[in-house]
């Protein structure tokens, strides 16, 4: 018999930790709880099972959510998987994304969707981004881009790649840069160890650059070709990637 994931629930509010590990277990979860970013580094380095999954708030007493994700990825920036849930704006999702997490979730939040972003991100990526069904989806904005090498690509503020997702410069021209838009990518690297990342994204941010006259955006995959599968994963193992989406060329 397969063990249930196991999810490390972060909170001060002992109320609301209980709250989630009751409605976790219900979904056929295994959990444990912290109630600061200290305790829970605590129960990393003691926890002899894999955790699978941290949901963590972020302004917390003796270690607050920055602290632990900053360690946690420093150790390993593939697992656990990290999300944070905030009741207040001191993070932004383009910070959250950069640091690693893969989703911020604002109280009060609607527990069926953090539900479902912690199923989709124990998917097996290879999995997840090669689901037939959603290459098939039309996406209105096109980003299309050669560049020699990533190095040059992100010296010259073009687009930076994180473990899930990509930090796009599109002109003050492109069409529809809004939140929640879908974008088909062809990103050709001619001179590059990974050649080709072709895909489709969501953005998840978008701030735009009056001095530059550019729009800046956070993309996250939702669907690559088998190839540019190979690439990420690849290029996320070498470089040993921390954010999720960067939020900078750097």
């Amino acid at each position: 018999m397969s063990e249930k994931p196991l999810i490390l629930i972060v909170d001060d509010e002992i109320a609301l930790c209980e709250i989630l590990v009751s409605e976790f277990e219900s979904e056929g979860f295994d959990c444990l709880t912290a109630y600061s970013g200290n305790g829970a580094l605590e129960i990393l380095k003691n926890e002899n099972r894999k955790i699978d999954v941290i949901i963590s708030d972020v302004r917390m007493p003796d270690g607050t959510g920055v602290d632990l994700i900053t360690k946690v990825k420093n150790n390993n920036p593939a697992v656990p998987i990290m999300l944070f849930v905030s009741g207040f704006s001191e993070l932004s999702i383009r910070e959250a994304l950069h640091l690693g997490a893969i989703a911020l979730f604002p109280k009060p939040f609607d527990f069926d969707k953090l539900l479902k972003k912690v199923k989709e991100c124990l998917i097996p990526r290879e999995q997840f981004w090669g689901l037939e069904e959603k290459g098939s989806i039309t996406c209105e904005v096109e980003f299309s881009k050669t560049c020699k090498t990533l190095q040059l690509a992100k010296d010259g503020h073009v687009l930076n790649i994180g473990r899930g997702g990509l930090l796009l410069s599109l002109t003050s021209g492109s069409p529809q840069v809004e939140v929640d838009k879908e974008i088909q990518f062809d990103i050709i690297f001619s001179e590059d160890k990974w050649p080709l990342i072709q895909g489709k994204g969501k953005i998840l941010w978008a701030e735009f650059l009056p001095d530059k006259k550019i729009w800046e955006i956070g993309l996250e995959f939702f669907y690559l070709n088998g190839p540019s599968i190979k690439s990420v994963l690849m290029l996320a193992d070498v470089l040993k990637l921390k954010p999720h989406i960067p939020g900078d060329f750097s």
